[in-house]
């Protein structure tokens, strides 16, 4: 083998190693918004590896002329990734993953200079889909969905200039129907709101609102239904809670004291008090259940 060729060979072996070299994070230092290698007046360009004090692989990546260029992975101290970023010139650009403890992703979306953008999938623990929030230059901007833990679209939304809309039908379907309720005409409201859920069954106010007006035409259980929905919808929607309280109490009075009745107006207890736990308390609500939820009211 000749001297050019042996000379080439170890040049190439060289490079080699030099390129699939990682630098300990220690190792470096940032002056300026870049990362040198500690002592060198040079950018550093490689990549680099960072450890716990045990020993054990905490993040991985890539510096290119200082900067964070491609991939960027992160560790538990166990060994689970916590995130994994894609860079470009020092700013996230690209996919981007977040990890819950073993395994299972959290979020991922998309970085733009270092800002959230397109729809961006936020899941459970358990890897069902919770929601997709839409997001423009860092801000939560377009159509929006709310998942149950079985799947189903449980909300569907619009978010513009930070506000939450519902679409230009259903906005003016539930202006409708909540001026119907002032004027007093009830039924014409509920009948306003029913074509409101059509457009959209994930409004829970939607639901709410026609409950209430249910309830003023006495129609108690029509007003429970809605009632249930617009909590499946909205778990803490205490305003909710409360008026189903208010509509089995009104069944139950109505109906007298029979052990049915008395287990409805139990479970209405249970709903003035899960109001009130949620922040919903005033004089006339503890009023309210120290008068119907007493022991002895309920015997």
């Amino acid at each position: 083998m000749n001297r050019l060729t042996r000379f080439f060979l170890l040049f190439l072996f060289l490079s080699t190693a030099q390129l699939f070299a990682q630098t300990n994070f220690k190792d470096l230092e940032n002056r300026d918004g870049k990362w040198f290698l500690k002592g060198s007046a040079k950018p550093f360009t490689g990549q680099f590896v960072e450890y716990n004090n045990d020993g054990n692989i905490i993040g991985k990546g890539k510096f290119l002329d200082g900067l964070l260029e491609g991939q960027r992975m992160a560790f538990s101290d166990s060994g689970d990734t916590l995130f994994l970023r894609t860079y470009h010139k020092g700013s996230g650009f690209g996919p981007a993953k977040e990890f819950y403890p073993g395994g299972k992703v959290k979020q991922e979306g998309e970085l733009k200079r270092n800002k959230e953008n397109g729809v961006w999938k936020f899941f459970r623990e358990d890897g069902s889909l919770e929601s997709e929030i839409t997001y423009a230059n860092g801000v939560q901007e377009g159509e929006c969905h709310e998942y149950s833990a079985s799947g189903k679209l449980i909300k569907k939304y619009y978010i513009k200039g930070g506000n939450v809309e519902y679409g230009h039908t259903v906005k003016k379907l539930m202006d409708e129907g909540l001026q119907k309720y002032r004027e007093g005409n009830y039924q014409e409201a509920v009948e306003a709101f029913t074509k409101a859920i059509a457009e959209n069954v994930t409004i829970a106010e939607a639901y709410f609102d026609r409950a209430a007006c249910e309830g003023l035409l006495l129609n108690y259980k029509q007003a429970i239904n809605d009632y249930d929905t617009a909590i499946v919808l909205n778990p803490t929607y205490k305003e909710a809670y409360l008026n189903r309280g208010c509509a089995k109490i009104n069944i139950a009075l109505k109906n007298g004291s029979k052990s049915q009745d008395l287990k409805i107006k139990s479970a209405a207890c249970e709903d003035l008090h899960k109001a009130t736990e949620l922040g919903l308390d005033n004089e006339e609500i503890r009023q309210m259940i120290q008068f119907h939820c007493e022991s002895s009211k309920l015997q």
